[in-house]
């Protein structure tokens, strides 16, 4: 099922009801999250697409949903000609989606591709494009299916910088702020 971005975060209580049904009622197996545009120039709205079965008599304990973040489509979003976006096959994350998601289904959707949501990965590490979360870490956050919610992030080193010149530096933006101020005031009164 093809959605808007909103419905997988909104806050009311039917987008959050009809989200748990996803995850408890039927089999929530994964959320794809598109690239901005993709529907351009029909409509710009940012969407996603959600994968699931029928509700399932005996849900599985640990069951896992697969997130995959689509960064390009195989079309530029930006240039429209003759009423359809340009090709740019060289940008196309579709061919590896796919792979995943067979990979996914032969594991009989028990083994999803792609760390853990919420892993911490060392600096200089590339974004992953696909992660997994399970169920019940979902349900702790009120069946948020926003793929970035649960995406592993990259560790970000310190800056280096030496604190005590870090506040020399603000403090000298700031007298020079307040001296510019100063002089303005002067201006703006000279001519009332």
């Amino acid at each position: 099922m093809v959605v808007p971005e909103g419905l997988l975060f909104g806050s009311s209580s039917s987008h959050t009801e009809l989200r748990r049904k996803l995850v408890e009622e039927f089999e929530l197996q994964a959320v794809i999250s598109l690239s901005p545009g993709v529907f351009k120039p029909y409509a710009g709205v940012k969407t996603a697409i959600l994968m699931f079965r029928r509700p399932v008599a005996e849900k599985k304990a640990d069951s896992r949903v697969w997130f995959y973040d689509i960064k390009n489509d195989g079309f530029d979003p930006d240039k429209i000609t003759g009423g359809g976006r340009q090709l740019t096959p060289e940008k196309n994350d579709i061919p590896t989606m796919l792979r995943l998601w067979s990979e996914f289904r032969a594991s009989g959707f028990s083994t999803p591709p792609g760390l853990e949501g919420g892993t911490l990965l060392t600096t200089g590490e590339p974004e992953p494009s696909c992660w997994w979360s399970t169920s019940e870490t979902i349900a702790q956050y009120d069946y948020n299916l926003a793929a970035g919610r649960y995406k592993p992030r990259v560790h970000q080193a310190a800056p280096e910088d030496n604190p005590t010149d870090l506040i020399r530096q603000t403090l000298s933006l700031e007298k020079e702020i307040a001296s510019r101020l100063e002089k303005l005031l002067k201006e703006v009164e000279a001519v009332e």
